[in-house]
């Protein structure tokens, strides 16, 4: 641990020759060698943001192989016409939200937080969310999936990507996307999934 208490280090079990009878081992690490050979790097190291959130900005696994291949955090703002902008006209039917979905532009720059992971390998999925936290877009490299909420904070459709890049239609909605509606005590109360019927749930 750091002097604010953040663990930047997670070593692997380094098995000891005894137990001490409960005393504090004074040196751990000297048997390291006989567990991992020559390899120094037998622990996870972090990396994290001086801030006083102290958010990471990267993780290490351990091993040398993967020195040079950390997972990597970023966190930003959208860009201008980054992210699709979809709203819900929310109406009630027989007790029972029913929603028209329409996209409505793009979202304007900085109106949404980014958040961006980038693995080993160099693969990157971004997150965007809203002022109430809700994520709006997950970006797995130019793939987008995008999560849709009516003004009750209801998860109301999940577009996936091969929609998201379609016109959006009642044809493509029922083949190729999430539905949800909700009660007025925000059960849920009916659901479609991509290719069936509607399925409905009784309280």
């Amino acid at each position: 641990y750091d002097d604010f208490g953040r663990q930047l280090k997670s070593y692997l079990p380094i098995p000891q020759s005894g137990t001490q009878n409960g005393a504090i081992y004074t040196s751990p690490k000297a048997n390291a060698v006989q567990v991992y050979g020559s390899d120094p790097y037998f622990y996870a190291e972090s990396a994290v943001e001086n801030s006083p959130t102290g958010r990471p900005l990267s993780q290490t696994k351990p091993g040398t192989d993967f020195q040079g291949h950390p997972i990597t955090f970023g966190y930003e703002m959208n860009a201008a016409g980054d992210v699709k902008k979809y709203t819900l006209t929310t109406s009630w039917e027989n007790g029972v939200t029913k929603e028209i979905l329409t996209q409505d532009g793009a979202f304007a720059a900085g109106q949404l937080v980014k958040t961006s992971v980038t693995d080993e390998d160099g693969n990157t999925t971004s997150e965007f969310k809203n002022g109430r936290g809700q994520t709006l877009l997950v970006r797995k490299g130019n793939t987008d999936t995008y999560y849709v909420y009516n003004k009750y904070g209801h998860l109301a459709f999940v577009i996936p990507p091969l929609a998201s890049v379609a016109v959006l239609d009642q044809t493509t909605l029922d083949n190729l996307c999430y539905q949800y509606q909700y009660d007025s005590k925000s059960r849920q109360v009916a659901k479609k999934l991509p290719g069936k019927g509607w399925e409905y749930f009784v309280y």
